[in-house]
């Protein structure tokens, strides 16, 4: 946990002590709510102050930050996938946010447009849209179809198995100049400096900045994150590159409530969501389908504690689309 995630913890738990010792509301939450430190990553899907995962948030003492970089709630919006690290009222919908992040997945320009399957790649990203997907081109039409080929976008949403993204948001960002791409590092040749992510080739040789590696370079598989301003014959040139953070790491016994799709999976009681590992029990509650339906690129909302391990231990698994496989061609 960083040390901005790790001060909010401490300050979740001072508030939590607080809850147990006064009759009052404590930052937002009634005292009669027994509210528990949780962390939660969703898309927003409202305002007041935002929703995630179908709990209302209060974001009025939070920090907030975009791509890194402290912001406002203003900076925030519908189809975001943000994380949140604060407190759950277990009794109602609600809680209180002490930290807000959204990180978006690629921007850069659009490279090729497929309207009638609804996909379009940006960075050498495959991105797939769907009848839940925000697009935000005002004062154009909300559309794929209003896109053109080399314009600037910014794209929010969940990552399959494949590296395709599921877009829950695609906006346009025409005074974009800096590059940014989240993914795993394929085909790295440490010789020449370079990697790829998806179709995108990144030449890290010149980056003022690599930060995050435990031997101080990326190793294949891992995911990073990388910025730039220019592309040189198609490869990103590279100016920071970072290994990503992981949103979730917290303290054992947190509860975390996730949605996103299945990236990797090796049983019900073994797979991952998003990247954060995922194991269940005989008491594990479903929704929306079972068991059964889990397997690759199947979007589902798990809500359960992390163990000392580092795994969400799955109270409650919700099966989203009824089971659908997502992002397919």
């Amino acid at each position: 946990m960083n040390s901005a995630r790790a001060l909010f913890a401490l300050a979740a738990a001072a508030g939590l002590a607080a809850c147990g010792t006064s009759d009052t509301e404590t930052a937002g939450i009634d005292a009669g709510g027994a509210p528990v430190a949780i962390v939660a990553k969703g898309p927003i899907t409202g305002f007041g102050s935002i929703i995630v995962n179908g709990v209302h948030y209060e974001i009025d003492r939070a920090q907030i930050t975009v791509n890194g970089t402290a912001a406002a709630a203003a900076d925030l919006a519908l189809g975001q996938v943000v994380t949140i690290n604060g407190r759950r009222d277990t009794s109602a919908p609600r809680g209180q946010a002490d930290y807000v992040s959204f990180d978006a997945n690629v921007e850069g320009p659009v490279e090729t447009i497929e309207a009638a399957a609804g996909r379009l790649v940006v960075l050498g990203t495959p991105v797939a849209t769907n009848a839940t997907t925000v697009i935000d081109l005002s004062p154009r039409l909300p559309s794929i179809t209003s896109l053109t080929i080399g314009e600037r976008v910014q794209v929010s949403g969940f990552v399959g198995a494949d590296g395709t993204i599921s877009a829950t948001r695609i906006a346009a960002r025409p005074a974009l100049s800096r590059l940014r791409v989240r993914g795993e590092v394929a085909n790295l040749n440490r010789a020449a400096a370079r990697f790829e992510i998806n179709a995108l080739t990144v030449d890290y040789r010149s980056a003022a900045v690599i930060e995050g590696f435990p031997t101080g370079e990326p190793r294949e598989g891992d995911e990073v994150v990388v910025e730039g301003t220019r592309l040189n014959g198609g490869q990103l040139v590279a100016e920071v590159l970072s290994l990503a953070e992981s949103e979730l790491e917290d303290d054992d016994g947190t509860e975390t409530e996730i949605e996103g799709l299945i990236t990797r999976f090796v049983s019900p009681a073994d797979f991952d969501v998003s990247g954060s590992a995922v194991t269940t029990s005989s008491a594990t509650f479903y929704e929306g389908g079972s068991a059964a339906q889990l397997q690759l690129n199947v979007k589902v909302q798990v809500e359960g504690a992390i163990n000392a391990s580092g795994v969400i231990v799955a109270r409650k698994i919700e099966v989203k689309d009824g089971g659908r496989v997502v992002g397919s061609p």
